[in-house]
Formats: structure tokens, sequence, C-alpha cells
């Protein structure tokens, strides 16, 4: 996405700076919206369940996003992002909280964000590259068809498995 924002704004939206920041800022509001959503599903929802829904959201937002010519509706495609993104994060750092031992949590950390920097790299690059042969929507629907896929074939694979709750979240 941050590869092809700008462009994206300016090409199939055919906005300028203004566009880009609306985009930006919807994904934090998003973001936000999420955060104050999730304080009310902690104690109701299991956390593996959250970890789909936020990857069914981030494959659905992106796939509006991917043929919406308009600028209010591709904002609220990115304020649908900014929501799955943080519904992934926040239970994601609390599961790496609970199964980390204290000692080792910041080398972990270290070590996710290096992979984290890596793959966006990769990402970036694939994704301009992409664009030299398809449009800038039909990339965006490449990458969320392929995360729905792939994590559709993750499921299947370990359907079995299940996170464990432990409930140590305290929401103000």
């Amino acid at each position: 996405m941050n590869t092809l924002l700008a462009p994206y704004a300016k090409d199939v939206l055919s906005g300028n700076a203004q566009t880009f920041s609306a985009l930006e800022l919807a994904t934090v509001i998003g973001g936000i919206a999420m955060s104050l959503i999730y304080g009310k599903w902690v104690i109701s929802v299991r956390q593996d369940t959250l970890f789909r829904v936020a990857v069914v959201l981030q494959g659905f937002s992106i796939a509006i996003v991917a043929y919406v010519s308009s600028v209010p509706l591709a904002i609220g495609g990115f304020v649908l992002l900014g929501m799955a993104l943080t519904l992934f994060g926040i239970p994601f750092s609390t599961l790496l909280q609970r199964s980390t031992p204290a000692h080792l949590l910041g080398r972990v950390r270290t070590a996710m964000v290096a992979a984290s920097t890596a793959c966006s790299a990769l990402c970036y690059s694939l994704s301009s590259y992409l664009t030299t042969l398809f449009s800038i929507s039909f990339v965006f629907l490449l990458f969320a068809l392929s995360g729905l896929v792939m994590t559709g074939i993750w499921l299947l694979i370990h359907r079995t498995v299940s996170f464990t709750e432990v409930r140590q979240d305290k929401v103000g």
C-alpha cells in the first residue's frame, strides 16, 4: 500500500497531495476507531477469531480500494484498512507478550521488526515492478487476493491449532 498510495491518489483518483493526505488520515482514523471498538470486544471474542476477521477485512478493504475511482469510497476503503491493520496488530502484540519470556521480548521484537522491514522492502519492489505490467488497481486486487488465498491455505493446514486464551488485557 505504501508504494502504491501516491500513484493511486494521483493516477486512479486524479487527486493531489490533499487526496494522498486524506487517504493516509483515513487509515489512521480507522486504526483509532478499531482501537476503541477492540476495547469492547476483548472479553467477548477469541483472539484467533479476531486474527481471521482482520485478515478477511484487510483483503476486503484492499479489494474495495482496487476498483473505486471516487475519493469518498477510497477513503472508506482506507478507513476499513486501518481498522483491519489495528485489529490484527493488537491481539498479535498481546499474543507475543504472553508467549515470550520477558528477558527475550526485546530480541524477539527486534528480529520481527527486521523481518518485517525486509518483507516490506521486497513487497515495495514487487509492487512497483508489477505496476509496469498491470494497472495500479489490478496490483491492489492481486495483493488482496493473494493474501486471502494464502491465509485460507494456512487456516486449512492449521485448523486444529487454537490460541490459548488467557485474559490479561485490562481496558480502562
